[in-house]
Parts: C-alpha cells; structure tokens; sequence
C-alpha cells in the first residue's frame, strides 16, 4: 500500500556549519518534554534535536510510523491534546509545520484543507486523507482541526508513479494509530472528547480554526536529524 505514497520527507539543509541537518516537526505532548512526529525524520539520525535541545530518548513504532522523542525542556509551556472522536468527511483542518526551511527559513507556516476520507489508499485504516497542501519538513507535524485539537499527524503524499497529476492528495497517521502508540509507551497525553463541529468559545468572538492554529504554535518544534 505504501508503495503508491510517498513519506512527505525531511527538508534538507546546514546547521550551522557542522552537521548536515535534515528536519522535520513535531509537538510537544506533555510538560515533560514528551514531542510526537513521524518515524521516518529520526530514523537512522546519529542525533536528534527537539526545538533546539538534544534529544535523550526516541521510541518508535515503524507500522504506524510514529516517533516519541524526549528532550527535558523547562520552557515547554503548551501541549497538544489528541481529539478521541474520529475525524468527519468534509471538516475543515489545518496543517502547522516547518515546510522547506532552507527556502523558506525556519518560521512556523499553515496551510488549509479538508479531510477527503477516513482511510488512505486502498482502504488503509493507519491513515486519513485529508486537502491541506504539505511540503518537505512538514513530516511529523499535527493535523488540527478546529479547535486546535490533533487529528493526526502529516505524514506521506501520493506518489508521481501512482498518479502523476495527483494534486493535495495527502494522508495523515490516524488518531487511532496515535491513541494505540501512546498507551503502549506509556506517555502522558491528553485526549479530547469534543465533538467535531462543536467549536469551543473562550469569550469575545468565536475562534476560527485559523486562530486556533496560531494558538497552537507554541506546541510545535521543528525537528532536526542530525547525519
């Protein structure tokens, strides 16, 4: 199946001018310094860099391709929760991530979407598809929906050898996946009972799922494989 995807790959480039660095995202899941993304941006890293502080431990899970990596960081200050219901065809979702950081530079950047389906290609449960443009680096990063809460976690694109006019044809690692990772490695998260659709106001103006996902931002890291 995963032969008509591929991984949205890391985003290559210098650190400094030591390492050759490729990177990815991530975000934080805990106070602990507990980040999740996927595991093919800490594969085969001789070391690995959560927003900048070196990470001491990685677990990972190759079926579903997801990562824990753990940097103790005082500075973390937001977290994530991961939203319990499944996700609907036709919600509004947003993407937060590190897209091509050499080109770009390093700053956080969103893009919109929809999700398409409940499943990836020929019917694979692990993900979900979903509109929102992704790029090289945004690998790892959270799928959002409206209230800022996680869906899933970017993860592949269809291949140009499966169809080669494909356009935002995207796939997320489903929250399934991520609710089964993180009860068997025994990481502390948070999980959200709030329907889709049921869009949480803080007082003033409701919130979009564009404000929600600057909130966000302070949650997401970029993520550095060190070669």
């Amino acid at each position: 199946m995963r032969g008509s995807m591929i991984m949205v790959g890391l985003a290559a480039g210098m650190l400094g001018t030591a390492a050759l660095a490729e990177t990815g995202t991530g975000f934080y899941l805990n106070d602990q310094g507990w980040a999740l993304t996927n595991r093919h941006v800490v594969d085969d890293c001789a070391a690995v860099q959560v927003g900048g502080a070196a990470a001491i431990s990685v677990i990972t899970d190759p079926v579903a391709d997801l990562a824990l990596v753990h940097a103790p960081n005082p500075a973390v200050t937001h977290k994530l929760a991961v939203r319990q219901r499944p996700p609907m065809i036709g919600e509004p979702v947003a993407v937060a991530g590190f897209p091509l950081p050499t080109l770009l530079d390093a700053v956080m950047r969103t893009t919109m979407g929809e999700v398409n389906a409940q499943v990836g290609p020929q019917g694979d449960a692990r993900y979900i598809q979903m509109s929102a443009p992704i790029q090289p680096g945004n690998s790892g990063g959270p799928l959002l929906d409206e209230n800022g809460l996680v869906i899933g976690v970017v993860a592949a694109t269809l291949s140009a050898a499966a169809f080669d006019q494909a356009q935002n044809v995207n796939f997320a690692v489903s929250s399934e996946q991520l609710f089964r990772f993180l009860d068997a490695a025994d990481v502390a998260y948070t999980a959200s009972p709030v329907i889709p659709g049921a869009v949480i106001q803080l007082g003033g103006n409701a919130p979009t799922i564009q404000s929600r996902a600057a909130e966000a931002s302070a949650a997401i890291v970029q993520i550095v494989c060190l070669n």
